[in-house]
């Protein structure tokens, strides 16, 4: 833009002077200066918006960088923190569509066993436009960019391990360029490890707080849960604790060995989960070897 500035003024220059010098003899010459005075008037308006258009452009560079940085860094952080795949995905679709400088956006999350995650964020006229894209890109698994009345929507499948899902986002009146595709797939890939990182840990904590043979809650589960449970309580909604103990467990083991009484112990923890499902309360065990004083034996409990 600066040159293209230089080339005019350069060639401008030398016709005034020309002019000028044309003048000297006849000053009535100088009103060939007139139309030279509107050509320049409207090189310099034409120049003025093209220089405005320039600087706008460079303010708006620079802003999509820092934007796009900013954006980046959080999603670091975020994927960094040990954080559950619920709280992953709303960081995942808030930071794509910060990204991306999108209006709307919608993720989708399913995992065998599990209640599909469903996050969204913008206005509710873009839904049909992500849907459709979620529908599209379901039926081959690929990514894809739609277009409906001006309006431009992305959508990118992924996979989480076991888990599936698909996060699109759109804007108004313009649509993904190819970087923004290879930025939303690198933040995707960035989540992707992160929900490893995060499904290995849970599954460690999980094992750490899992009696290995009735797979209910063992004594640290037993403490979390109560330390959780007593702060909760109150005169309204009381807490109730119930302990059982099986007496005479060694003479069921020396009767039909520790193969059926290891059963027992797991059916009995399997029927105690059952009476207590879908309450807020769970069941857990504590085995350990017991050597009572007035039996002079050592029984499992």
């Amino acid at each position: 833009m600066i040159t293209l500035v230089w080339v005019v003024d350069a060639a401008v220059a030398p016709i005034g002077l020309l002019i000028a010098e044309a003048a000297r003899p006849q000053p009535a010459r100088l009103l060939l200066l007139v139309p030279l005075f509107g050509l320049l008037h409207v090189v310099d308006r034409d120049r003025t918006a093209r220089i405005a258009e320039a600087q706008h452009r460079l303010r708006v560079v620079a802003r999509e960088r820092t934007r796009l940085q900013a954006a980046v860094r959080r999603l670091g952080e975020a994927f960094a923190a040990k954080l559950d795949l619920g709280a992953l995905t709303n960081v995942l679709l808030s930071g794509s569509i910060d990204a991306l400088d999108a209006d709307a956006g919608r993720l989708v999350l399913t995992a065998p066993g599990a209640t599909p995650i469903v996050e969204r964020r913008g206005p509710r006229e873009l839904d049909p436009l992500l849907q459709a894209a979620e529908e599209a890109a379901s039926s081959d698994r690929r990514a894809r960019q739609l277009e409906a009345d001006g309006d431009w929507a992305i959508v990118l499948p992924f996979t989480f391990g076991e888990a599936t899902g698909c996060v699109a986002v759109a804007r108004r009146g313009r649509a993904f360029r190819p970087d923004e595709h290879s930025l939303l797939r690198g933040l995707v890939d960035r989540a992707g490890r992160a929900a490893a990182e995060i499904v290995a840990h849970e599954t460690l904590r999980e094992q750490a707080m899992t009696d290995a043979l009735t797979r209910l809650g063992n004594r640290r589960r037993l403490s979390a849960d109560l330390g959780g449970q007593l702060v909760q309580a109150s005169r309204e909604s009381p807490l109730l604790l119930m302990l059982f103990d099986l007496d005479g467990f060694k003479a069921y083991n020396d009767t039909f060995g520790h193969i059926a009484g290891d059963a027992l112990l797991a059916r009995i923890g399997h029927k105690l989960q059952a009476a207590v499902s879908g309450s807020r309360r769970g069941v857990s065990t504590r085995r350990r070897r017991v050597l009572r004083p007035d039996a002079g034996h050592a029984g499992r409990s």
